[in-house]
């Protein structure tokens, strides 16, 4: 029997200092985030999500 371990790490959050360590980054859109730029958070590399839905349709 072959077994197969696969870590990844997803980051959700609205500050994008505690997205740092993470695999995956998914920064919730708020107020104090709103002005990032998407190619700041592209060099980051880091995706934008507004709501529940939209993290689903980046983990899935």
């Amino acid at each position: 029997m072959l077994l197969i371990h696969i870590k990844y790490d997803i980051g959700i959050d609205d500050r994008i200092s505690n997205l740092e360590s993470c695999d995956k980054k998914l920064l919730f859109t708020e107020l104090r985030n709103n002005k990032i730029t998407d190619e700041e958070l592209r060099s980051r590399e880091i995706i934008r999500v507004n709501n529940w839905l939209d993290v689903r349709d980046q983990i899935l």
